[in-house]
């Protein structure tokens, strides 16, 4: 019994069906031989109950990668000796010349095995990126999201307030700030309320002037977002925190791993506060905050976000998070019985054996279970594989080699021969944490396929740095009200399309409709401006619904995915409109620039590289070019139509090569330009705008 999964499942399905074909998937690409069969060798100790012993099957793994060292055990005096053996080889073979920081891998049982590591690897200067299984709502840049939030939903909550005034943000003087939530809660008042009366307390007369004025420009700052809370969506009123302090400006102007992890998971937890708002019918602070509380009270913590394992620096992962990955030279470390093994924890509610249908095996699951956990570590190396371990880690007892080193290695483990740190080693460890140390420039393999999509391109081709902000580090934004109103007009033409392909009836009613639910009044200058944009919005609608209905002709694709691979990438997109009649095959996509004249219409649609995109992708999928490809301006009615030829493809054959050049070489410099820069939603938070005062 393992994770919910039983073997008994397959043996079940056998035995009802005694003449399903058998196919036994034994050819391994990644991993050396010698590296196979030292994890087989580990693994044959949960017999009987395996799979492969239960249905006499074979599944002794073949590696078809040749070379590779034979699995080395390294045990040590102390475990921070064990640490700088273990960043002292690192160094040494990256030094060599033959091998990169991101080809090794450390792989702990727990996240607390990690820090020693860490600290190791940054006595060395080594870059490292660690990825273990703390959740997302643990994390400090998280952790500071959601006490700002709480704090504008119940002002009156004090944990969350002090949390947030100490926080990296606002920096109020920690012992200041204990002695007044040490007045508030002896008194039966909120913190919030003693910040706001600071100056008139004369028990509290006493701090440091610094203090106080830092205080006030806090109260201040919660104030104004207090004002906008209760008209403001939750993602739109932290997306304001988060750029009015100049926090997500700070990290995007350090470019260190550390400060690309926190934006990516400040990212994912904006993923959830979108969620939020498609499901509920008030998106406002105060229901999100009781939203999250229940998501996290049922036990819901999502995962950080992944690393990136095209970074030029070490990956430091849990086993749990290395499942799936692969590395030339793999440590596995702190292989010591009580940490690997972990010791057995009952559930909070045990399930009675007699209520499990499936077979269970015999023997101490438990152990089992925790040797398939280390055969997994294992066979993440494709190279090299060390199993490291220390007899000292704290504590008054020493500890013993794990079990499964001996069982992997084929013999008892030599614990009388420890590694030791040297004399300067043992002395640095006292030294001032550091951070870790940037990585160098990097490159995406050669042979690994990318995907694009035309927007993709064009972020790389107008500045790296913001292809890197939008795809990489996903970089939170708020809508554009141009973005908010064009999406609602594609979604009411879309609805229009849809009904009359299928031959359905469809009435203006339906489209404007359709509008209406789309266009989320976020992001307007003003009450008068979403207003304005709103009627233009339908009075176009109106006219496109009155001219369609003339018209005799029904589209082929409406909203058509398609993907194909170009020279090594994997392009993807939309058609909006593909028609076909007797003058060929026409691409159409639907805009909402403001565009007067046929003559300007012209102009944009023989400019166009994303329509020549669609029309690379037409000629991809269906083998032949497409006869035309046009712009429609929805807002003017005008359409602006050209033809197509094999010549016109060669300048976005040209942008694809060169963006994906740049993407493999991670080329994210920043390309400042005025009007670019003028016109980037990421200008008030990158250090390199020219549209900045």
């Amino acid at each position: 019994r393992w994770r919910g999964a039983a073997y008994s499942n397959v043996m079940n399905f056998m035995e009802a069906y005694p003449q399903a074909r058998q196919i036994s998937l034994i050819r391994n690409y990644r991993s050396a031989q010698v590296i196979l069969d030292c994890a087989y060798r580990l693994i044959q100790n949960n017999n009987p109950e395996r799979f492969e012993v239960k249905a006499g099957i074979n599944k002794r793994l073949t590696g078809l990668q040749g070379g590779g060292a034979a699995p080395q055990h390294l045990h040590f005096d102390t475990h921070s000796s064990e640490a700088d053996g273990v960043a002292r080889m690192i160094k040494e073979k990256v030094q060599s010349g033959d091998y990169r920081y991101r080809d090794f891998a450390i792989l702990v049982r727990s996240n607390s095995d990690a820090q020693s590591f860490l600290q190791a690897l940054n006595m060395q200067a080594i870059p490292w990126q660690f990825s273990g299984n703390q959740g997302l709502y643990s994390r400090q840049e998280v952790k500071l999201c959601i006490s700002f939030l709480r704090v504008a939903a119940n002002i009156a909550d004090s944990m969350n307030l002090y949390y947030l005034a100490s926080s990296e943000v606002y920096r109020l003087d920690p012992a200041s700030l204990s002695l007044c939530a040490h007045y508030a809660r002896r008194r039966n008042i909120s913190l919030y309320e003693v910040l706001t009366r600071l100056v008139a307390l004369e028990d509290l007369a006493g701090l440091p002037d610094a203090f106080k004025d830092k205080a006030a420009a806090f109260v201040s700052d919660l104030e104004k977002f207090l004002a906008r809370a209760p008209r403001e969506s939750t993602g739109r009123l932290l997306y304001g925190f988060l750029t009015d302090t100049g926090y997500l400006k700070g990290l995007t102007s350090v470019q260190s791993i550390e400060n690309e992890t926190k934006i990516q998971n400040l990212a994912k937890f904006f993923g959830l506060v979108q969620e939020f708002s498609l499901v509920t019918k008030e998106d406002r602070v105060a229901t999100f905050v009781n939203y999250l509380d229940l998501l996290i009270d049922a036990g819901d913590d999502p995962p950080t976000a992944e690393a990136d394992l095209d970074t030029d620096a070490v990956n430091v992962l849990t086993i749990h998070k290395a499942k799936g990955l692969e590395f030339r030279v793999v440590f596995m470390v702190s292989l010591v019985q009580g940490r690997f093994p972990w010791p057995r924890r009952r559930q909070p509610i045990e399930l009675p054996d007699e209520l499990i249908r499936e077979v269970l095996p015999a023997g101490d699951s438990h152990i089992q279970e925790e040797r398939r956990l280390f055969y997994v570590g294992m066979t993440r190396a494709k190279e090299e594989l060390y199993l490291t371990s220390a007899a000292d880690y704290g504590g008054s007892r020493l500890k013993k080699v794990s079990q499964f080193v001996s069982e992997a290695m084929g013999k008892p483990c030599e614990e009388a021969s420890k590694q030791k740190a040297s004399a300067l080693e043992a002395i640095s460890r006292f030294a001032p944490p550091q951070e870790s140390a940037a990585p160098a420039a990097g490159s995406v393999a050669s042979g690994r396929q990318i995907h694009l999509s035309y927007y993709q391109i064009d972020d790389y081709l107008t500045c790296p740095l913001k292809y890197k902000y939008v795809n990489i580090l996903r970089v939170p934004i708020m809508e554009h009200h141009t973005v908010i109103y064009g999406r609602a007009m594609h979604d009411a033409v879309t609805k229009y399309f849809l009904f009359k392909k299928s031959g359905k009836k469809v009435e203006l009613g339906d489209i404007l409709e359709a509008f209406r639910q789309s266009f989320d009044p976020q992001g307007f200058l003003d009450i008068k401006h979403q207003e304005e944009r709103s009627r233009k919005g339908q009075e176009a609608l109106a006219r496109f619904f009155a001219a369609e209905e003339k018209s005799k002709t029904t589209p082929v694709f409406i909203e058509k995915d398609f993907s194909f691979t170009w020279e090594g990438v994997r392009i993807t997109g939309r058609f909006d409109r593909v028609d076909q009649g007797p003058e060929g095959t026409l691409i159409m996509d639907f805009k909402t620039s403001e565009i007067k004249t046929q003559k300007d219409a012209d102009k944009r649609v023989k400019e166009s590289l994303q329509l020549d995109l669609y029309a690379l992708a037409y000629q991809s999928i269906f083998r032949v070019l497409p006869d035309k490809v046009a712009l429609y301006f929805l807002e003017s009615g005008i359409i602006g139509t050209r033809q197509v030829s094999d010549d016109d493809l060669g300048k976005i054959k040209d942008n694809i090569r060169m963006a994906a050049e740049g993407i493999r070489e991670q080329r994210f410099a920043a390309t400042p330009a005025y009007m670019a820069c003028t016109y980037c939603a990421y200008s008030q938070i990158c250090p390199s705008s020219a549209g900045r005062e």
